[in-house]
């Protein structure tokens, strides 16, 4: 029995957390027009980060193993 898939499965769990949070912060206090200037650019950038997180990529942040 592996013990990396229940790893990995709190990793994706943990990130998942961060992404939807940094959303929220990212949008908390806004209103009118700056809400949803803010709003459509943090949406975007969580729905890459959460299908990122779905295909099992490193986050656009951290570094890959990509031309290594």
């Amino acid at each position: 029995m592996s013990i990396i898939a229940p790893q990995q499965d709190l990793a994706a769990q943990e990130r998942t957390r961060e992404a939807w949070s940094l959303y929220a912060d990212e949008v908390r206090g806004l209103s009118g027009n700056a809400y949803e200037d803010a709003e459509h650019a943090a949406w975007e950038r969580l729905r890459r980060e959460l299908d990122r997180i779905a295909a099992g990529l490193p986050a656009d942040d951290e570094p890959s193993d990509e031309g290594a």
